[in-house]
């Protein structure tokens, strides 16, 4: 039950930050430029918070800190970086509802191949989960299908952009994919280091990317455009956004995190997939005024026996 509580507040957490990121990109331009600062403001200010943190704790993040631990973070870093930065440009081409499946699907794929190579005992298959997983197959195949009929719905930059969203989300599928083996395997191996010191780890990479890679572009640019599309972003609405999705990302990656440690992650993956459709479209339809269609209907539906079938 502990483990089923998490995934439904890390759920929870991962729709507050989804409608944080559409209020973002309401009042500024939507660019990599953009999007870099918003990634790594929003770093900064947990990182910040963090030093107070490792300030009770002895500074265990720096202390206990190996090549392992460091790899680890580096590379969640630069997924997470690309990933974030993903998910929000997407939503320039295409919905939100139907990228969110493609990232879960990601996870659940890869998540599923890790767990059974890794530790195929603890990660083994009951018939219940078998038949969740071709329940998830069929919802992400209503998904497809509604990429290609709006495809085919469309003639020219329609069309194109059509195609930029499918592309998109097929790169979502292994960045976001990636993440939860990445967590599940530093928790073997690391236990000792902490959930919170790992986060504040990794969120640090994530503002050196994020800073370089802005820096960057700004000197090569050299465009005075570019400098008041930062400016925008620290107006005080989207300066909230920033800050609330800070908060509230490192909450949801705090249960994420402990999770791992309580189900298997072929448990894990599916259930946060079904609870992350639901709550998603949820969102969409009561903050967003954003009709549910008829797939949608469909999807959360299954999702709420997909839920019960990896549940029970």
């Amino acid at each position: 039950m502990y483990g089923y509580l998490l995934i439904i507040g890390s759920s929870i957490f991962l729709c507050i930050m989804s409608a944080l990121r559409k209020e973002f990109q309401k009042d500024t331009v939507l660019n990599v430029k953009t999007t870099l600062f918003f990634m790594g403001l929003s770093s900064m200010f947990v990182v910040l918070a963090g030093l107070i943190y490792c300030a009770f704790t002895r500074f265990e993040l720096v202390t206990k800190a190996d090549f392992t631990v460091l790899s680890h973070g580096a590379l969640f870093a630069i997924i997470l970086t690309v990933n974030t930065i993903l998910c929000i440009f997407v939503t320039k081409y295409g919905s939100m509802a139907i990228s969110t499946v493609f990232a879960w699907l990601g996870t659940l794929v890869i998540s599923a191949v890790y767990g059974l190579i890794y530790d195929p005992v603890k990660n083994a298959l009951s018939i219940w989960n078998i038949i969740g997983f071709v329940l998830v197959g069929i919802v992400i195949a209503i998904s497809l299908f509604s990429v290609k009929g709006k495809s085919g719905e469309n003639d020219g930059e329609d069309k194109r952009n059509v195609k930029i969203f499918a592309l998109l989300c097929f790169i979502i599928f292994f960045t976001n994919g990636i993440a939860l083996p990445i967590y599940s395997h530093f928790t073997d191996v690391r236990p000792d280091y902490g959930e919170m010191n790992f986060i504040f780890l990794y969120l640090f990479f994530c503002v050196v990317i994020c800073a370089a890679v802005l820096g960057a572009i700004l000197i090569a640019r050299r465009n005075k455009d570019d400098v008041e599309e930062i400016k925008d972003c620290v107006k005080v609405k989207p300066l909230i956004c920033i800050l609330g999705y800070g908060a509230t990302f490192f909450f949801s990656e705090f249960l994420s995190i402990v999770c791992t440690q309580v189900l298997p992650i072929i448990i894990q993956a599916p259930l946060s997939f079904a609870v992350s459709i639901i709550s998603v479209a949820l969102v969409d339809f009561i903050f967003f005024k954003q009709k549910l269609t008829k797939a949608q209907i469909v999807q959360i539906g299954l999702s709420f026996v997909i839920g019960a079938l990896f549940a029970f």
